[in-house]
Order: structure tokens, then C-alpha cells, then sequence
């Protein structure tokens, strides 16, 4: 099965993720490995969780 999504929630028990950049696979592999080694999908998740903590009105500390 094939899952586009743009909620954290969606992916992050993912087999494998494949984060996409202009077109093209830029990087694939579990949310922890993608977490460690592509910066832009630790940015994506960073900017995911804030928007997240925005909208419920928390300022509680992130987790990855």
C-alpha cells in the first residue's frame, strides 16, 4: 500500500518512508533512521510537531 500524507501521525509507524524533494527520492528508510540521517526529513518533522503544538496550545517539550 501506498500512503501520501503530510500528518506525522500517518507515517511515523511507516515500514518505509520515501521523502520526495522536486520530483525525485531523496531519501527512504523508517521514521528513527530518516530521523538520523536526512535533514530534511528531521525538519519536516520539526515544523510538523510545532504546527502541531500551535494549534492544540501546548508549549510542552518534543519527543522524537
Amino acid at each position: 500500500m501506498v500512503t501520501i500524507a503530510h500528518r506525522l501521525s500517518t507515517v511515523i509507524d511507516a515500514d518505509t518512508i520515501v521523502v520526495m524533494e522536486a520530483g525525485r527520492i531523496r531519501a527512504r528508510g523508517t521514521h528513527q533512521e530518516l530521523l538520523t540521517g536526512d535533514p530534511l526529513y528531521r525538519d519536516l518533522v520539526e515544523a510538523l510537531r510545532m504546527a502541531q503544538v500551535a494549534q492544540e496550545g501546548d508549549s510542552a517539550p518534543l519527543r522524537a
